[in-house]
Parts: C-alpha cells; structure tokens; sequence
C-alpha cells in the first residue's frame, strides 16, 4: 500500500470533518501530551475531541494552546515534533478517522499541485507562491519516501537555480519528467520562495 511518512489531509476520511465546507485540514499533535487534533486551516477550527467531532474550538488568535494540557503547540505547521504517525491513530482507537487512498490518487495530487504552484512562480507570483508553499511543502515531502527516486530533484534543482531568473527557472521545470518536476519544484521554492518558520 502506497503511504505518506506520516498522517497528511490526503489520509483523512475527509467527510467527517465538516467546519465550513471549504476544510483545508491539519492533523497533528501536542507534543506535551501526545493528543491528537485535527485543524481547519480554512477556518481556524480547531476539533478538540476526535472522539467526538462536535467538540470545536472556533477562531481565536490569542489561544494557540492544548486544550488537553494548556501548553503552547508551538508550530504545528513545520516542525516534525508535531507530525503523526499511523500507529498514533490505531493505538488511540482513531483509525476511523483514516482513510488513505491509492497511489494514484496521490500522484494526480501531487501533479496537479506542482502544475499549480509552476504557474504562480511563472507568472512571478511570489506572494501567492508563498503562501501556497507551505500546503504544498508539507504535503511533496510527506511522500519523499515512498517515491524516493525522485527525491533528489530537490537538491539537483537548488543547484540548478544558482545564476538563473524566476522565470526561467520555471522554464526549466517544465522540460522535467512530472515526477522529477514535483521534488525539483521543492528546490525552487527553496531557491527563491524561502521558508518562513513559525515559533
């Protein structure tokens, strides 16, 4: 069976989760406590009980804390510390909750979101790449494993990159294998879209 490193939007059984109609889900856990949540970044919902999705915690910028332990997340965004493995979910008697699909499904993601995300560095989009970046970051290397082959790219295309414009380092990705083209858009991102971390 085709699966992610670890737990992505992709593996939920998406109709559960029900916020706002536009989900845009974030599964991940306190790294005090080890409980599981899943977050709306559409919306800012937080699901605080996964055993019981009515229990919500709506939008509220001042409260970025566990509602199991109180502590602070911290970046539940980028750091790996918050990221959750399949196992999590088994052992907490929430594999309900999963539902991966196949490898094609995945790869047709994968694709669409690389032809995306060329599109708006083509264009010189750089506000917008950014912000769609970090959706598309988490996801690309969520399955480097399974299609490690092609992971090289990423550093293959940073090195690429050294000298040239934006634009044509989009040229370029475009003359790549869809495969290859989806990890060398990583390193271009890296190039010229560099990662702003949480804390």
């Amino acid at each position: 069976m085709f699966q992610p490193s670890w737990v992505t939007e992709q593996c939920l059984a998406f109709g559960a989760f029900n916020c706002c109609g536009d989900e845009d889900l974030l599964p991940f856990k306190c790294v005090h406590c080890g409980t599981l949540f899943v977050l709306c970044c559409e919306c800012e919902t937080l699901y605080t009980d996964l055993y019981d999705l009515t229990q919500r915690r709506f939008p509220n910028l001042d409260d970025y804390s566990c509602p199991s332990c109180s502590r602070e997340f911290g970046d539940i965004f980028r750091d790996p510390v918050h990221r959750t493995a399949f196992p999590e979910w088994d052992s907490a008697q929430l594999a309900h909750l999963i539902s991966v699909p196949p490898r094609d499904d995945f790869i047709q993601i994968l694709t669409a979101s690389t032809d995306q995300m060329i599109d708006f560095l083509s264009r010189g989009m750089r506000s917008t790449a950014r912000q769609r970046s970090l959706e598309f970051r988490i996801f690309a290397e969520s399955i480097v494993q399974p299609l490690e082959s092609h992971a090289s790219q990423r550093d293959t295309a940073y090195a690429h990159c050294d000298g040239l414009t934006l634009k044509q380092a989009s040229q370029w990705l475009s003359t790549l294998d869809p495969l290859d083209r989806a990890f060398a858009t990583l390193g271009v991102l890296d190039r010229f879209i560099p990662e702003v971390r949480g804390g």
